[in-house]
């Protein structure tokens, strides 16, 4: 039997503490630093579940899957940095968490599970949230991804069972262009093919900046949350080492709103 079809408040979030508290944030990348904790705000600490994107592998293996500008890795143990800051799961869908191959990715997987934290991309984490219900996270990549259209397909699919079970569905989506505070037109129409598929959040990475909240179909996109945290490598633009907060609160009867709650 599936449960009540979500309503959305738009722009607004329960003053009253009710209702279970998601925190997102956006990219995380430890790179190959080595430092004793993560500079995270206090309000990550009234959430009820905080997840991000891993932009990077928690890997000992060295030979990097293909040629890249960029290779982003660290060492397996800093997992523990990011359940000492208040993680609990990340999605894996983005253009580095194969930086170093498939077996890269298992370690990082495997890495994240000694801490006790989740992961999720095309297969789902599912999150029971009683009373207010269960939650499936999915994560999808659009960057450098040739396997898209593919992977979209599968998507579809996954949602559908879950929607069909009851679940509210919130989807990472790892897109857009760098550095920009502007959404682009793909990033538009890939949130409306979420949405219409059956997605109830969307919560994008990928750009490093700001993007805007916005809602279709009464469904909140967070475009882009910037950073949660990403290590310091010479001059960036403007904006590139703020971290900024998503909150949804997902309350009884299926009801689920939305906003920004922070930055840094």
């Amino acid at each position: 039997e599936t449960g009540p079809e979500p309503t959305f408040d738009l722009m607004t979030m329960s003053r009253d503490g009710s209702g279970f508290l998601l925190t997102a944030g956006g990219d995380v990348c430890l790179g190959s630093i080595d430092v004793l904790s993560l500079p995270t705000p206090s309000h990550l600490s009234k959430a009820d579940l905080v997840v991000a994107n891993l932009e990077c592998a928690l890997t000992r293996v060295s030979e990097p899957a293909r040629a890249k500008p960029f290779l982003f890795r660290a060492p397996p143990s800093s997992a523990r940095l990011l359940e000492a800051a208040g993680f609990d799961g990340f999605s894996l869908a983005n253009n580095h968490s194969g930086d170093f191959g498939d077996a890269g990715r298992r370690e990082t997987a495997d890495s994240l599970g000694k801490f006790g934290l989740a992961h999720f991309d095309l297969d789902p984490w599912e999150v029971d949230a009683t009373p207010h219900g269960r939650l499936a996270f999915f994560g999808i990549n659009y960057v450098e991804n040739e396997d898209w259209r593919s992977d979209s397909e599968t998507l579809g699919e996954r949602m559908a069972v879950a929607k069909a079970e009851g679940a509210t569905v919130i989807v990472f989506a790892h897109w857009g262009q760098e550095y920009t505070v502007l959404t682009t037109d793909e990033q538009r129409e890939h949130a409306r093919w979420l949405v219409d598929r059956g997605a109830d959040v969307v919560i994008g990475t990928g750009p490093h900046r700001l993007q805007p909240l916005d809602f279709y179909r009464g469904r909140p996109v967070f475009y882009s949350l910037g950073n949660a945290y990403f290590p310091p490598r010479g001059p960036m633009p403007e904006g590139f080492h703020e971290a900024h907060w998503a909150g949804v609160r997902f309350g009884r009867h299926g009801r689920v709103r939305a906003r920004l709650i922070g930055r840094d």
